[in-house]
C-alpha cells in the first residue's frame, strides 16, 4: 500500500503537468511565389505562418503577378488557393503603389495585403486567437465618407519621364563612348491609352591598328512613336501606331510608318495579369530612305505592311508558359517576309523537381534595307552594320532539383 501510494505520488504531478499542456496546433503551410518581392522582409515579418519551398505541400499556393499602372506605379495582384483548405474559395486582393513610392514603403504594402488575405486561411487551420490586427490611422485610411470630395489631378493622368545617360569603356588600342536620352509621355484611361515616345542612342567607336591608323565609327538609332488604344469591349481592341525613325546599323536614314492594329483577347482583359491569349492584326504604310543604294537598287520607297501575331502569356499554380508566333511581309507580294516563334516555359514536374526552357527562332527574308556595297572588315570589327542573314536563333533550358527540409523561415543574409 505504501508502494502505491508512493508511485502515486510521484507520477501524479508529471501526469498533471503534462495534462495541462495544451497541444501545439501546427502552423499554416505557405508557398509564395512571384517577382518583384523582398522575400527576405516577407518572411521576417510573417511569423505565424511556416514558408515551404514545394508547393506539393503548402496549404495555401500564393502567387503574386504585377501590371505598370497609368500613373506610372503598379498594380499588385495576390492570389489565394487553399489547396488544403477547400471551404475557402480562391481569394484575390491586390495592393497598388505610386509612382514616387520608396522601397520600404512598396514592401510594406505588399506585407499589409499578404497578410490580409491569409487571416481567413488562418482561422480555418487552427484559429486565430494570439493574432491581433492593429490599424494606424496615420497609415490607414478606410474612409468612405460621401461627403469627401473626389480626388483632383492637375495633370489629368498624363505621366511623363526624362532620362539620359553616358558610358565609356577603353583599352591600349580601342575605346568607346556611348550615350543616350529618353522621353515619355503616357495617359492611361479604362478606355484610352495613349504613349508618346522618344529615344536616341549614340555610339561612337575607335580603334587604333597596328600601323598607327585610326578607324572611328558612329552608329545612331533615334526613334519617335506616338500609339492610340482604344478599348472597343473586354476582348477587342483598336489601335494607331505613329513612328519616325533612323538607325545606321540598318542603312535607314529615314522610316515613317503608319499602322492601325485589331487585337482580340479571348480571355477578358480584367484577367491580364494572370493569362492572355491574343491575336493581333497590323496594316498600313511605310516609307524608307536609306543611306547608301539597296540590293534592290532603291535609295527611298513607299511600302504596304502587314503583320499578323498570336501571343498565349499563362501564369499558373503548376508554372508559367510564354508562348508567340508572329509573320508579316511587305506588299504586293509575299517574297519579303519574315516569321518567328518561340516559347518560354517554367513547370514543376514533381516534388522539388522544376524545369525550364526557352527557344526563340525566325527567318528573315524582308532584310530591303542592306546596302548594295560590299561590308568592309572595320565595318564587321566594329558591328556598325546589320550582316545579311536568313535566320536567327537562341534557346536555354535547365532544371532544378532540391530535397530536404521543406521548411526555412530563417534568413541569414551574412557575408
Amino acid at each position: 500500500m505504501k508502494k502505491l501510494l508512493l508511485f502515486f505520488l510521484l507520477v501524479l504531478p508529471a501526469f498533471t503537468f503534462l495534462a495541462s499542456q495544451e497541444v501545439p496546433k501546427e502552423k499554416l503551410k505557405i508557398f509564395v511565389e512571384g517577382s518583384w518581392i523582398d522575400f527576405n522582409y516577407i518572411r521576417n515579418n510573417t511569423p505565424f505562418v511556416d514558408f515551404v519551398n514545394d508547393p506539393k505541400v503548402c496549404d495555401v499556393h500564393i502567387i503574386i503577378s504585377r501590371q505598370s499602372t497609368g500613373g506610372g506605379g503598379f498594380h499588385y495582384s495576390f492570389e489565394y488557393y487553399g489547396l488544403e483548405i477547400p471551404k475557402i474559395p480562391e481569394l484575390k486582393l491586390s495592393c497598388y503603389t505610386l509612382s514616387y513610392d520608396t522601397d520600404e514603403i512598396i514592401r510594406q504594402k505588399q506585407l499589409k495585403t499578404l497578410h490580409a488575405g491569409l487571416l481567413p486561411f488562418i482561422n480555418e487551420k487552427s484559429g486565430a486567437p494570439e493574432l491581433s490586427v492593429i490599424s494606424s490611422s496615420e497609415t490607414t485610411n478606410y474612409a468612405t465618407d460621401s461627403s469627401r470630395s473626389e480626388t483632383v489631378d492637375p495633370w489629368r493622368k498624363w505621366i511623363f519621364k526624362l532620362g539620359t545617360d553616358v558610358g565609356f569603356d577603353g583599352e591600349e588600342q580601342k575605346k568607346n563612348l556611348e550615350y543616350s536620352f529618353s522621353f515619355r509621355a503616357e495617359k492611361v484611361t479604362d478606355l484610352w491609352k495613349i504613349s508618346n515616345q522618344y529615344d536616341y542612342e549614340r555610339s561612337e567607336g575607335t580603334i587604333k591598328k597596328d600601323n598607327g591608323e585610326k578607324i572611328k565609327a558612329i552608329r545612331i538609332e533615334q526613334d519617335a512613336d506616338v500609339r492610340f488604344v482604344f478599348s472597343i469591349n473586354p476582348h477587342w481592341s483598336f489601335g494607331v501606331f505613329l513612328e519616325g525613325s533612323q538607325n545606321t546599323y540598318r542603312n535607314i536614314k529615314m522610316q515613317l510608318e503608319a499602322i492601325p492594329a485589331l487585337q482580340y483577347n479571348f480571355y477578358n482583359w480584367k484577367e491580364s495579369d494572370r493569362r492572355q491569349f491574343t491575336f493581333s492584326y497590323f496594316l498600313g504604310p511605310t516609307y524608307n530612305e536609306y543611306y547608301e543604294t539597296t540590293v534592290f537598287d532603291k535609295m527611298n520607297e513607299w511600302l504596304w505592311v502587314q503583320n499578323i501575331e498570336i501571343r498565349l502569356n499563362r501564369l499558373e499554380t503548376w508554372g508559367e508558359i510564354n508562348a508567340w508566333i508572329e509573320g508579316g511581309h511587305f506588299f504586293p507580294d509575299f517574297e519579303n517576309y519574315f516569321y518567328e516563334a518561340g516559347i518560354d516555359v517554367g513547370f514543376r514536374i514533381s516534388k522539388g523537381v522544376s524545369v525550364y526552357f526557352r527557344i526563340q527562332a525566325e527567318s528573315i527574308h524582308n532584310q530591303i534595307y542592306l546596302p548594295d556595297s560590299e561590308l568592309t572588315d572595320e565595318e564587321l570589327l566594329l558591328n556598325t552594320r546589320k550582316l545579311p542573314t536568313t535566320f536567327e536563333y537562341s534557346g536555354r533550358m535547365g532544371l532544378r532539383f532540391q530535397f530536404g527540409s521543406i521548411f526555412n523561415n530563417v534568413v541569414n543574409e551574412r557575408l
